[in-house]
């Protein structure tokens, strides 16, 4: 698989989403499932890193149907949504975002690097009720 997911820090404060060559909107789809099991786990806020650095260009499949998918059903505590790297496809992805899912585009990032997306998550302020979903 081209996407791997794992905790990032010891308190489950942070959840990576890896994204590395190849990989399908199927592939995605399986990985937000097991994102949002983490995260409903716990109980305090999880942030999400989606980290497409090392991502090949993706042009199969229905994204905005995955994503629509993520979105609606993402889990009450989670955090802010911070991608990690550069191309068409974030661009592209976060244009579509703020005009369809304006709360969660107020709460999603894009940055270049991870110590960037680690000082975003330091910083960012509490996400409360009203803002999540």
């Amino acid at each position: 698989m081209g996407i791997s997911v794992f905790w990032d820090n010891d308190d489950h404060s942070i959840i990576c989403q890896s994204f590395v060559g190849t990989w399908t909107w199927a592939e995605y789809d399986i990985t937000i499932s097991q994102i949002f099991e983490m995260i409903r786990a716990e109980n305090h806020t999880v942030h999400i890193i989606a980290d497409i650095r090392h991502s090949a260009p993706q042009l199969n499949g229905p994204a905005w149907k995955s994503y629509t998918r993520a979105l609606r059903n993402m889990p009450t505590n989670t955090g802010l949504l911070v991608a990690c790297g550069k191309g068409y496809f974030t661009t592209t992805f976060f244009l579509q975002l703020a005009q369809t899912f304006y709360r969660a585009a107020a709460r999603t990032r894009h940055v270049q690097t991870l110590e960037e997306a680690y000082q975003l998550i330091k910083t960012a302020p509490a996400i409360d009720d009203q803002d999540r979903g």
